[in-house]
């Protein structure tokens, strides 16, 4: 299933666009490929109460406030709010080694050589400290693997082992109220170096998960998902990105999308509705296959069954 005409169709109501073909980050393409939606959704919006103005927004942004402590110069200390930061990714370094590690470093204060108090005092004593206000209900998290060889003069890949959880309290190690538990959805994995390689995905569906490499779909354990996204010294694969997605949107049938329904053009609306069809019966083709292929397996384990569908790499 191609959703291409689909997404062509809503950039073209937002009046944006995505270039194919230019080699970006990331980061950078995801928060491209967000606001071309947003401006898309909003484009199909008949009236201010439609979901669509805050659906982007309210699925993958959170908010983080900026503090900053520093001395004054009659000795005491002023600790004040210097901005609220929105944010639809959080970038973090693999030397913790692990996901709850890495996560609980963000919100370590760090040192600003000088800070200008609200009373006009240069301070040499500052440390500043994000403190999360919101978690967004889709969390994204880039993996910070390269870094610059001073003696190459070129960016490296790091292959350090980074493990990740399947399942984390994010607020407990963000420092934020929120109990609720989020779900491994997703992870990129990058095979190579860093300016060339190979991109391909493991995602949830459901109880299931499969793996997404160019054209082939296979299904794959947990414990594949985790271990090789983990990465090691002796391979140059391993996960470039992460993504949780609060608990309770997780259905028997994946990602529970009730609850982000949004109002499409009539078209639009054509076009989504064909693609739902062609995904259904891509998934029964599929599922049909993988049964007759572990029958036929008499009663072996089936390494891999491959499914000749499109998928994105």
């Amino acid at each position: 299933m191609d959703p291409s005409d689909a997404l062509h169709s809503l950039f073209r109501l937002g009046k944006t666009n995505l270039e194919i073909g230019v080699q970006e980050d990331v980061t950078e393409f995801n928060d491209m490929f967000l606001s071309c939606i947003e401006e898309g959704l909003r484009a199909c919006a008949d009236s201010d109460k439609d979901n669509n103005h805050n659906l982007v927004e309210n699925l993958f942004f959170g908010t983080m406030d900026v503090h900053v402590a520093a001395g004054e110069e009659d000795g005491s200390v002023c600790d004040q709010e210097v901005r609220t930061d929105k944010f639809s990714h959080l970038m973090l370094p693999i030397d913790g080694g692990d996901f709850a590690q890495a996560c609980e470093n963000l919100t370590k204060p760090e040192k600003l050589e000088t800070f200008t108090t609200g009373k006009g005092y240069t301070s040499s004593n500052a440390e500043q400290r994000m403190q999360f206000s919101m978690l967004p209900k889709v969390a994204i998290f880039p993996l910070q693997r390269l870094q610059f060889n001073r003696e190459e003069g070129a960016a490296v890949k790091l292959h350090d082992p980074f493990k990740f959880p399947e399942s984390v309290q994010l607020g407990q190690l963000l420092g934020h109220p929120d109990v609720g538990e989020y779900a491994l959805l997703s992870v990129l994995m990058h095979r190579g170096k860093a300016d060339s390689g190979h991109y391909w995905s493991f995602v949830r569906d459901g109880a299931r998960w499969l793996q997404f490499n160019d054209t082939e779909v296979t299904e794959v354990t947990l414990e594949t998902v985790l271990e090789t996204g983990k990465g090691s010294n002796d391979s140059d694969a391993s996960a470039s990105c992460l993504v949780f997605v609060k608990k309770e949107l997780i259905t028997g049938e994946g990602v529970d999308m009730n609850s982000t329904m949004v109002t499409l053009s009539g078209a639009l609306q054509e076009l989504v509705s064909e693609d739902d069809q062609k995904l259904d019966l891509e998934i029964e083709e599929w599922n049909k296959n993988f049964h007759e292929s572990t029958t036929e397996s008499t009663g072996e384990t089936v390494a891999e069954t491959v499914a000749e569908t499109p998928a994105a790499s």
